[in-house]
């Protein structure tokens, strides 16, 4: 009878053949096996399927079975119908006795009885040893046992063993006996009429032939395993097979093109076969390691990998579960020792379920994005976990609480086999608080990349840590302690922190030292000399540090020490010769300290060295060629002796070494004239620019340096390019700039390098400049400052960067550079002129554009793209006319536009407000006019990022637009807190633009780095008009501001004394009147003031930087006085006492116009009084008398109203 598939359990399918034990007894958790009758079976049934505990289906009918029917377990449980259709079976479920004496049916022997002699070998011994234990049983029973019956019966008493015994006979028998008198027995031990003594004696009796099979079954399986692999189980290998198809693999992005699924391949040993699969001795998978396999895919608690109830070691590492949650079915695995998920793209909260791995020693739960909610949730999970040696939790994000509350939880837990603890770029920051400093069985502590601010000294006197990494926790401070001996710690890494002070002494003590990084620190202090006694020392790293002295002699060196960085600091003093007994060294960074004398020759023959770095020092004397002996396998991979004071000339066994890749010897002051056969070698860069006194020789000659990519001999002596460049053709840069070629640029140099710098010498023209270069592959040519004349020549249209500037190029500019792939175009300085191309605004990949300082004429093209990516325009210094190109406001990515010095005529392009990247604008000497108002603003926001603002000598009238550029927010912001985004260029070549600097009268050219510290305003030289606006004082970030040439009135506003940044304020050729503010004294940074030609009044400001500024500053005032101006002020108020009030109404008393009024007063006094006075006393006494009259009746009414109060 065939049962449904959707029954629990699986169909075991056998293909017309007998039963094979090895199945059944791999399968210990079966619940179902069914044999349809169209597959036909053959031979016993194995009694082994009576160890199947939780067989509930079994279906074997229809087939060829013979022999008896297994008893007891399930067996006992299945009806008739299961086994039906077998004539030969016989068994209690078929109701056929099995005994050929009474039933009279012989049953045939069967295939399986006759296996091997082996098995019935074994049973042979069986039944001798049941005898003898039958024999040795009287004995004990009689000699021991009756002689202590009352205490042995107390015992059994008190263990209860007729229990025990009667349970286990009753199993026994109806498992395995069918003979009546043996139940009759058992009934008998159940009516208590046996004694516990024969009781126990029985069932061990029954015991006995049972589990010796078994023990010698056993010892049959470990001697074979001894001398054979463990075969994959059949159920372990189907699980494998089922979780490997769950996923997809994709390899791409993987430290290798391989994955370790790919070898699991069915009909194959998992156990020797498969790559990640470890077994034990009997066949199950105890060790799955499938990390960095390129697996893809969710996964979750019903994946057949639960199904391995014998694994104790799972890496799924590097894979990509689809942020997937944690599976709780991990739980199930109860045997787990190591689980690493790190990288495994899980996320979510972790399941508490796995706090019940008890036996878990390892936990990798670094790199996922798991949620930690606080740290109770941290306390609840690894808890439990008592033999926890190893806890990763790198990159977890443990933002939400203070670092102190992480590492109390860790406390909390009592960890106390905890090894290694990595908790790197977890986020934490704040103090790490004393709970560490008791797990003395700590060795492993990694807490890089955080933000913790304390660390506790005792730690480092943990007698079992090994490593400490607090690497890149940029706020952590602290010194390092005294260390007592003995010590553990082997690796100790402080780089990118804050710790400070002196290395301590007692460093010597840590004789197990072997890696030392304190990098980019602030130690200082000399090097102490117990440095000596670190014998086992590998690596020493203290760059970037303040410390001074001698470097350290290292006089009894490691024999494994490889690894030497001291840069960056103060060291002085000669490079020790001991370092040249270090035989396994590998590195050697000794750059940007003060170290003088010689360069020791016997460095360059260390025989593992690689890399060589004595730059920025004050190294000097010659070096000696008879002494640098390259050797074939040398490793040396790089020379750095840059910018030293090494002279004679070159010794050229510095280009012989076999695996040199990079020379650099620029910057010294090596002479004499190079060989070409010198540069024969695999070298790939050499750099020996700026020696002033080194040339090549310029020799036609077929020599080619097969691997020479880069070669720079800028600033050198060099009269004639070397002829020997045509012949490389691994060639891409060659920078000859900065020296004294002459003559033509020869015509092969096109064809041979991409990057090609001949700027700042004295070439006239090309051998043939009319030859169409359109097909080179030239991406790089800079050819400004030499004395090229005539026209433009045909350019590669591969070229990206391009610079003709300050030549004598003139004609037109040749419409066939807009096909190229320029980034950067450079023309100024020339003689060009008729107009500029349209096509040349309109080139989609241009970022810069310098036309200025031509003849150019005619408009600018108003055709820049929709698509407009151009950054920088620098078109000043030409004759251009017109209005502004209103499509400039598509160039969203605009930085800098510099139309200065032109004939422009238009008004403010507050179209152009939109431009949020646009940092500089320099309209500066055009025809521009109109007013510049808010009322123009389209937006809020408006130039955002401006803080260049040139517009003067320009026609623009109203008030100053202070309120129009208040939006701008880098103007107004504080310099502290300004920081501007500059086009990193890739070329060595800077944009420059001109500001005019204020009451010099004169042009200074600004490098465009600038641009990200020079904030500008300059309105001078238009006639805008009224008072200077109070809101002047909140552009705080400003640098220079020029008012100057305008029709401005009233009073300098005091609001200008915050500009705490201001460098140069020009006020000059208004009407400013009143004082000057006394706030502008507090300017600490003003180098530049000019008030001169005003109405400015009263005392001078004295003292700071007002004390060094000439006379000429306030000239044209004249009611302004103080030394400079060389009039006195009032001495009756000190010289000390600031002026104040406006003009005409001073305090101070002209006498010279006080006499004068008097002396004609006096004149009109006399003639009055001899004309006008005689002739009318009369009346004038009459006038006197009516006034005492009316003041005597005030006076009068006065005294009345007193009275009556």
């Amino acid at each position: 009878m065939e049962r449904s598939q959707h029954q629990e359990g699986a169909r075991f399918v056998s293909q017309q053949s007998c039963w094979q034990n090895s199945f059944f007894s791999s399968e210990p958790y079966t619940t179902s096996i069914a044999r349809p009758f169209e597959q036909r079976s053959c031979g016993e049934i194995p009694s082994k399927l009576t160890s199947l505990t939780f067989l509930s289906v079994f279906d074997v009918s229809w087939n060829h079975l013979i022999g008896m029917i297994p008893g007891g377990g399930q067996f006992l449980t299945f009806p008739s119908s299961t086994f039906e259709g077998n004539s030969r079976l016989c068994g209690l479920q078929l109701q056929i006795d099995c005994n050929p004496k009474k039933s009279g049916n012989v049953v045939p022997p069967s295939d399986h009885a006759n296996q091997s002699n082996g098995t019935n070998f074994d049973w042979i011994f069986a039944v001798a040893g049941y005898g003898l234990g039958l024999m040795v049983g009287v004995v004990i029973e009689h000699v021991l046992l009756s002689r202590n019956r009352y205490y042995l019966e107390k015992f059994m008493n008190t263990i209860n063993v007729r229990e025990w015994s009667v349970d286990t006979a009753t199993a026994i028998v109806g498992s395995n006996f069918t003979n009546f008198s043996v139940f009759k027995t058992v009934e008998a031990m159940k009516s208590h009429l046996f004694p516990h003594n024969l009781c126990l004696l029985f069932t061990l009796s029954l015991l006995l032939p049972l589990i010796l099979p078994q023990l010698i079954s056993f010892s049959t399986a470990s001697s074979d395993s001894s001398t054979r692999s463990p075969l994959c189980l059949y159920n372990q290998s189907s699980a494998l097979l089922q979780f490997k198809v769950s996923f997809t693999t994709d390899v791409s992005y993987t430290l290798t093109p391989f994955s370790k699924l790919w070898s699991w391949k069915a009909n194959t040993d998992c156990c020797t076969s498969w790559d990640g699969v470890t077994c034990d001795d009997f066949g199950f998978v105890i060790g799955l390691n499938v990390s960095d396999s390129g697996i893809v895919g969710n996964i979750n608690s019903s994946n057949t990998l639960f199904n391995l109830y014998h694994l104790q070691n799972i890496n799924l590492a590097f894979n990509d579960f689809n942020s997937s949650s944690i599976p709780a079915a991990f739980s199930h695995l109860q045997r787990l020792t190591h689980l690493n998920l790190s990288a495994a793209s899980f996320s979510g909260q972790i399941p508490l379920e796995i706090t019940h791995l008890k036996h878990l020693v390892s936990l990798d739960l670094s790199f996922l994005h798991l949620e930690v909610n606080s740290p109770n949730s941290l306390l609840e999970l690894i808890s439990n976990f008592s033999s926890i040696k190893e806890l990763h939790l790198d990159s977890m994000d443990l933002t939400m609480k203070p670092a102190e509350d992480w590492f109390r939880v860790i406390g909390l837990a009592e960890l106390h086999n905890l090894q290694v603890l990595s908790m790197s770029n977890c986020h934490l920051s704040g103090q790490m608080g004393y709970y560490l400093v008791n797990h003395s069985s700590l060795s492993h502590l990694y807490l890089s990349k955080n933000n913790i601010t304390h660390f506790p000294q005792e730690m480092f006197h943990l007698p079992s840590l090994q490593i400490l990494d607090l690497y890149h926790n940029v706020n952590l401070t602290g010194s390092l302690p005294e260390f007592p001996q003995p010590s553990a710690l082997q690796q100790l890494i402080l780089t990118l922190t804050q710790f400070s002070g002196s290395i301590p002494h007692s460093i010597g003590n840590l004789k197990s030292l072997k890696i030392f990084y304190a990098k980019n620190c602030n130690f200082s202090g000399p090097i102490p000399y117990s440095f000596s006694n670190l014998s086992r020392l590998e690596e020493l790293v203290l760059a970037q540090n303040a410390f001074i002295g001698p470097l350290p002699s290292l006089q009894s060196p490691s024999k494994t020490f490889r690894w030497l960085d001291l840069s960056f600091n103060r060291f002085t003093g000669p490079i020790p010769s001991s370092y040249a007994n270090n035989r396994l060294l590998r590195a050697l960074k000794l750059s940007n300290n003060f170290l003088t004398g010689t360069v020791p020759s016997s460095l360059f023959n260390l025989p593992f060295l690689e890399t060589i770095l004595l730059d920025e020092n004050q190294l000097s004397g010659e070096m000696d060629d008879d002494e640098i002996s390259p050797i074939s396998s040398s490793p040396l991979y790089e020379i750095n002796l840059n910018q030293n004071r090494l002279g004679g000339p070159i010794p050229p066994s510095l280009f012989k070494f076999p695996n040199l890749q990079l020379l650099n010897l620029r910057s010294n002051s090596f002479h004499g004239v190079l060989d070409p056969h010198v540069f024969v070698s695999n070298i790939t860069s050499i750099d020996l620019s700026n020696n002033s006194m080194l040339s090549i020789d310029p020799i036609d000659i077929a020599i080619n340096v097969s691997q020479l990519s880069n070669f720079y001999f800028s600033k050198c002596n060099l009269s004639k390019i070397p002829e020997f460049f045509k012949y490389q053709e691994k060639l891409k840069n060659l920078d000859l700039s900065n020296n004294h070629l002459e003559g033509k640029m020869p015509e092969w140099i096109w064809n041979v390098v991409e990057n090609l710098d001949l700027s700042r010498n004295s070439l006239v023209e090309f051998e043939d400049p009319l030859l169409d270069h359109s097909l080179s592959s030239m991406n790089t040519l800079f050819l400004s400052n030499n004395n090229f004349e005539g026209s433009i020549p045909i350019l590669p249209s591969s070229l990206t960067y391009v610079s003709l500037a300050n030549n004598k190029f003139s004609g037109t500019i040749p419409t066939t550079i807009c096909n190229t792939s320029c980034d950067y175009i450079n023309l100024s300085g020339n003689d060009l002129s008729a107009t500029i191309p349209p096509c040349l605004v309109n080139m989609s990949s241009l970022l810069v554009l310098d036309l200025s300082k031509n003849r150019l004429q005619g408009n600018i093209p108003d055709n820049f793209g929709d698509q407009c990516g151009m950054a920088r325009i620098f078109f000043g210094g030409n004759q251009l006319e017109g209005p502004l190109p209103r499509s400039l406001a598509n160039c969203s990515y605009m930085e800098v536009i510099d139309l200065g010095n032109n004939q422009i005529s238009d008004i403010f392009p507050f179209w152009l407000e939109d431009l949020e990247e646009l940092q500089a604008l320099m309209l500066r000497s055009n025809r521009l006019h109109g007013t510049i108002g808010h009322h123009h603003r389209l937006n809020n926001s408006s130039f955002p990022k401006l803080h260049i603002v040139d517009l003067s000598s320009n026609k623009f009238t109203g008030h100053l637009p202070m309120e129009y550029f208040r939006t701008s927010k880098v103007m107004t912001m504080d310099t502290k807190d300004n920081t501007h985004q500059v086009i990193n260029s890739s070329f060595n070549e800077y944009y420059k633009f001109s500001l005019m600097v204020p009451n010099k009268g004169q042009e200074l050219d600004y490098v465009v780095d600038l641009i990200s510290i020079l904030n500008v305003l300059d309105l001078s030289s238009n006639q805008f008009e009224g008072e200077i606006p109070e809101l002047v004082g909140e552009f705080k970030s400003l640098a220079a501001l020029n008012f100057s040439h305008n029709n401005l009135i009233d009073e300098i506003p005091s609001s200008l004394g915050n500009l705490k940044h201001l460098q140069s304020l020009d006020l000059s050729n208004n009407d400013l009147t009143g004082e000057i503010p006394l706030e502008l004294a507090s300017l600490t940074f003003l180098s530049v003031f000019n008030v001169s030609l005003n109405h400015l009044v009263g005392r001078r400001p004295s003292g700071t930087q007002f004390d060094t500024f000439s006379r000429n500053s306030f000239q044209g005032n004249l009611g302004l006085c103080g030394s400079q101006l060389q009039i006195q002020c009032n001495p009756k108020k000190g010289d000390d006492a600031p002026t104040s009030g406006k003009p005409h109404s001073s305090s101070d008393i002209d006498w010279r116009f006080a006499l004068a009024g008097c002396g004609s007063g006096v004149i009109i006094g006399v003639v009055i009084e001899h004309f006008i006075l005689p002739k009318n006393m009369y009346y004038l006494a009459k006038i006197l008398a009516i006034e005492r009259f009316i003041n005597e009746t005030y006076r009068q009414r006065a005294r009345r109203r007193r009275w009556r109060n």
